[in-house]
């Protein structure tokens, strides 16, 4: 083994113990902080405890969606800011109907308010928790936004394509984990109410959370690939004009499409990804049946 490579390899060693070791202190913080806040209040049953550690876990998720993405962050908001932190505010307002719905129609969802429940605490906590979860997912919506515009501003390069197309595939499955961990941890947040014995929080509501969580991925994510898979064809058609190419050309028009992801795989995971959301919310109803 050469020295270049045992140091490529003890330079990802390192890499890969310092991420594991920042991802439990963030943990270990995270669920020390929630059990201090919770201690005196009604939220003790073993339902309440897996919810804590999915909020514990959930801000785990949050810094690696920040890590992964953060040069994009800083490249975007250095260049070109505004589409970004635009459609980054309409998401925050759009997530925060989660927040502030139960709220407004607390009767037909609780007995009791969930701040008498958890105590001013953990509620204030969770909230202000729950808050910065809403600014990261709306970060990274805005850098599926901004390469939406990016299309619509460019001409089409190959280079510009697969950057774009790796920005759309790892912003969408970031996205859909952290929707898919909060609906988790909404599941098991009825969970620990109906183990309270003090409301009725009907599990139509995790549903409800996986189904609007779907919409808003997809207002999210359909446009942003509609005009790349144009911009994808209008590059492949002008370099292997339909009419004209053939059978070796035809053969290099489809493995450029292959490369640029126009193929039925790519469109199944997209769909898997962008669908994760009301899939998690079903399961997790179906998980929690008595």
């Amino acid at each position: 083994m050469s020295s270049k490579t045992w140091k490529a390899d003890s330079s990802a060693a390192w890499k890969a113990i310092l991420t594991l070791l920042g991802a439990g202190a963030i943990y270990l913080v995270l669920a020390l902080l929630v059990g201090y806040a919770a201690k005196g209040t009604r939220f003790g049953s073993p339902a309440a405890e897996v919810w804590r550690s999915l909020i514990a876990g959930q801000g785990v998720i949050w810094a690696a969606a920040l890590a992964l993405n953060w040069g994009d962050l800083v490249k975007v908001l250095r260049a070109r800011p505004g589409p970004t932190l635009g459609y980054a505010a309409a998401v925050v307002v759009a997530l925060s109907m989660t927040m502030v719905a139960p709220r407004v129609f607390s009767e037909a969802v609780f007995v009791l308010p969930k701040f008498e429940i958890m105590g001013d605490a953990l509620g204030n906590f969770v909230f202000w928790f729950v808050l910065v979860g809403l600014i990261v997912a709306a970060l990274i919506a805005g850098l599926i936004a901004d390469a939406f515009v990016g299309l619509r501003r460019q001409e089409p390069t190959y280079a510009g394509l697969m950057e774009t197309r790796q920005r759309l595939q790892r912003c969408t499955a970031t996205l859909s984990v952290i929707l898919v961990a909060a609906i988790g941890a909404t599941s098991w947040l009825q969970r620990s109410l109906e183990a309270a014995s003090v409301g009725s929080y009907p599990k139509e509501i995790v549903f409800s959370y996986g189904l609007y969580f779907t919409a808003l991925l997809l207002v999210v994510y359909l446009p942003a690939t509609a005009d790349f898979y144009r911009a994808a064809g209008w590059l492949v058609d002008a370099k292997f004009p339909m009419p004209e190419f053939d059978k070796d050309q035809a053969e290099k028009r489809g493995a450029l499409l292959e490369e640029l992801g126009i193929t039925k795989t790519d469109a199944l995971q997209a769909a898997v990804a962008t669908l994760s959301p009301i899939i998690g919310a079903v399961l997790s109803m179906a998980l929690g049946k008595d």
